[in-house]
């Protein structure tokens, strides 16, 4: 007869993290990003879920969830054009992206004056500066901008 005691749990959080409850000495089941030795604390529990959660957003970077960028659990609201432009930059991570490309994606013009877009880099780059304290985007001297998530 099995008991509560003999019984691995599996605690889901709302943020899809997968905490694995089991006896001492459990090996980690396969999908799980934590094992809690039972008997535990609430404390325990909540200090596990919050240290997953914080490596997973670690490890997905800066993301987009409707108009706000999320990085490290803070988070920074984006205008329609910035969130756009956000999602430009994280198709093209790590490459050099000209002015023209983002134009065409972002606006959907095909123009030769591309100060709007500078203008519009430059505000999502004081939002990410300010918000996270990290220069996610870069200049490229006479090309464009580059968008890297590894600074440098």
């Amino acid at each position: 007869e099995l008991t509560v005691s003999d019984t691995p749990l599996s605690a889901p959080d709302i943020h899809g993290a997968y905490i694995y409850l089991a006896e001492r000495g459990s090996a980690l089941p396969k999908g799980a990003d934590a094992v809690i030795e039972k008997p535990f604390s609430w404390e325990k529990l909540i200090e596990t879920a919050d240290s997953v959660i914080r490596e997973r957003t670690r490890r997905e970077g800066v993301t987009l969830r409707a108009d706000n960028l999320v990085y490290m659990g803070k988070s920074v609201k984006l205008t329609e054009r910035e969130a756009r432009l956000f999602e430009f930059f994280k198709a093209h991570e790590n490459k050099t992206v000209t002015r023209e490309e983002m134009l065409a994606f972002v606006w959907g013009v095909d123009a030769k004056d591309t100060n709007v877009t500078d203008v519009y880099v430059n505000y999502l780059r004081k939002k990410l500066k300010t918000a996270f304290g990290a220069d996610f985007i870069k200049s490229v001297r006479g090309i464009g901008y580059i968008y890297s998530e590894t600074e440098t």
